[in-house]
């Protein structure tokens, strides 16, 4: 999605959006040990040539992917102490 239009209707900005659910389950009994949902966003600049606003929007991909998998490990760790043995 273009976040930022120039008065002659270039596009200089995009911004990526992205979302994720995952699920924590005991495979033993199907418990349900956590369930989680996870949006976010970063942005990338458009200017440059084809080649500059590919490589930008790939980083941003590999940002957003990154964040995710941040954020799955980090609630993780806070969730383990409930986790039962």
């Amino acid at each position: 999605m273009g976040v930022v239009i120039t008065p002659t209707g270039a596009i200089t900005r995009y911004h990526l959006t992205g979302g994720l659910d995952w699920t924590l389950t005991r495979r033993s009994d199907q418990q349900r040990l956590t369930c989680v949902h996870i949006s976010s966003f970063t942005s990338y600049s458009a200017t440059g040539s084809t080649f500059a606003g590919l490589t930008a929007e790939t980083d941003a991909s590999l940002r957003l992917m990154r964040l995710f998998a941040d954020d799955v490990v980090l609630r993780l760790v806070a969730a383990s102490p409930s986790f039962p043995a």
